[in-house]
């Protein structure tokens, strides 16, 4: 609920889309391991290209380098590419809250000397659209940029 609440104040009173930093002396290529994992939480049908935007982000982030695996590990060095997309049908559209994020795995240890596995952005970067039909170009735009930014 506070995240609709969010894009909804975000939509009325900020910049549509915000950036992550990303390290310039990060490389797809040295990841041991990258999975593409959707986060689906657009209702009536404002995002229906779930498998092409999945398959365009994997064949995108082979060709920089990536070594795209099927399962997401919460290990250092092996990272998840998350595409989330929040949306719902209004009488003008849809309203949609798209993300885009390179998370990977960093073992901290704790004052009690346990290993604990915390998770750290490489990179993030998202948008807010409302009036569309649907999410699906948009999504695959947001994609397209972010791994062109990437090394």
């Amino acid at each position: 609920m506070m995240r609709i609440a969010y894009m909804l104040s975000f939509c009325l009173f900020a910049s549509p889309s915000f950036a992550g930093v990303v390290d310039d002396d990060f490389k797809l290529s040295a990841a041991y391991s990258v999975a593409v994992v959707i986060l689906d939480d657009a209702k009536d049908g404002c995002w229906t290209n779930l498998r092409e935007t999945r398959e365009y982000a994997e064949e995108k982030l082979r060709s920089k380098g990536a070594k795209v695996v099927s399962e997401q590990r919460y290990l250092p060095n092996h990272y998840a590419f998350t595409i989330s997309v929040l949306g719902y049908r209004t009488t003008i559209g849809c309203v949609a809250d798209m993300e885009v994020e390179l998370i990977t795995g960093a073992t901290i240890e704790n004052s009690n000397g346990d290993n604990i596995v915390h998770l750290g952005f490489a990179a993030r970067e998202g948008r807010i659209i409302n009036g569309y039909d649907k999410a699906n170009n948009e999504v695959l735009n947001l994609v397209k940029r972010f791994i062109d930014e990437l090394n």
